[in-house]
């Protein structure tokens, strides 16, 4: 059972949200004071482990900032976490946020419509899994790469490839992995070299004149 947490400022509405998940997920609830800032909402989100956030877009003042802030500093840390922009108010909620697929109205716990609660349910689960197995595939391709790296060397499309998957983990685990000090190609490196040298030429000659 995956881990989620929903923001909201109104307690009914969170009780509401538990009320209706506590089957599906194990619910955070968060413990919010007015002064509560994004960074501290997301510090939160990743030391309780979360699988994803549930965020309503519409806070009525009581942060001072609504629930697409809270998306963009979360996108800063990490784009590809799972998350929900939940709302009563869908075309204002679309007008502030990249990803248009992350919004979702509130009506699909209304009772009115047992389908699309279920609908809801089984997209934030697949949304998680997927996550997770992008995580996996890329810990999997990057082991495979940094092997062939030890023996047979890379060429460089496989070092562009080693560099994104290192880049991609790197936002989701919140590590901040260094490349290998040898992990260019001798090759690589001559071309460096030769790039370096270049422009090098042409800024001389651009002073020159």
């Amino acid at each position: 059972m995956y881990k989620i947490g929903f923001i909201d400022e109104e307690k009914t509405q969170i009780q509401h949200f538990y009320q209706t998940f506590k089957n599906d997920f194990e619910i955070h609830q968060f413990e919010l004071t007015q002064d509560a800032e994004p960074e501290g909402l997301i510090r939160e989100t990743f030391a309780e482990h979360l699988d994803a956030l549930i965020i309503d877009f519409r806070m009525n003042g009581f942060f001072g900032y609504n629930g697409d802030l809270i998306v963009e500093k979360l996108n800063e840390i990490n784009p590809f976490f799972p998350k929900i922009l939940l709302t009563s108010f869908p075309l204002d909620a679309l007008d502030f946020v990249d990803d248009p697929n992350i919004v979702n109205t509130k009506d699909i716990w209304s009772g009115d419509s047992v389908m699309n609660l279920e609908i809801f349910i089984k997209k934030l689960n697949r949304q998680i899994r997927i996550y997770y197995e992008n995580i996996n595939d890329n810990e999997e391709e990057l082991k495979v790469l940094e092997e062939k790296r030890k023996t047979s060397g890379l060429k460089p499309i496989e070092e562009d490839q080693y560099v994104k998957i290192n880049n991609f983990l790197n936002k989701v685990t919140g590590q901040n992995r260094d490349l290998p000090k040898d992990f260019y190609s001798q090759a690589t490196n001559e071309k460096l070299d030769i790039l370096i040298e270049t422009t090098e030429e042409m800024l001389n000659k651009l002073t020159e004149k």
